[in-house]
């Protein structure tokens, strides 16, 4: 989307490779590619809520505009300590390469926390799959089986002790 098709009421993220507010400013790693609603818009700048700063429109993109291909529905993941982009594509039914590809990603080791990773295609929503626990599996051992991160299969099935799952304990992945 054009700088000059954001408007007022949009989410938008501000663009990983912003580098400063146009107070000159630098905006900081944990602003970036976090949503944010367009309160105003002036000229080629955008004041967003909960940013007390103008943000040039250039630096900044639709959030989930509804735009489809015929391959599906885009679908965004904002990346979390402990992220993986192999984790981040199982949940999509897709692979780490596509991702990269799909978000122009020049290092596939290197993804931010708050970094949003937007896929096109495949599984509509992020499908849940589940594990069931075996005797003598640790989180360890299945997030590596699964393609993910002990952290990812912590947050999603609400686990407060993870040294402590039992077989037969149904995980979503």
């Amino acid at each position: 989307m054009a700088p000059s098709e954001i408007q007022e009421g949009m989410t938008v993220t501000i663009k990983f490779s912003a580098t400063n507010y146009s107070t000159g400013q630098v905006i900081p790693k944990w602003v970036k590619e976090k949503s944010y609603k367009v309160l105003q818009k002036f000229g080629s700048k955008v004041l967003l809520d909960n940013i007390m700063s103008w943000v040039a429109a250039s630096d900044v993109q639709a959030l989930n505009t509804g735009g489809s291909s015929s391959t599906g529905k885009t679908q965004t993941h904002i990346v979390k300590s402990g992220d993986t982009l192999s984790g981040i594509a199982s949940n999509w039914g897709t692979n780490w390469q596509e991702l990269v590809r799909q978000n122009s990603l020049s290092n596939p080791n290197m993804i931010f926390t708050g970094q949003a990773i937007r896929f096109t295609g495949g599984q509509s929503g992020a499908t849940a799959r589940s594990y069931n626990v075996q005797s003598g599996d640790n989180l360890l051992l299945i997030a590596s089986r699964l393609g993910t991160t002990i952290l990812s299969l912590v947050s999603k099935n609400g686990i407060p002790n993870p040294n402590l799952i039992y077989a037969g304990q149904t995980l979503n992945y």
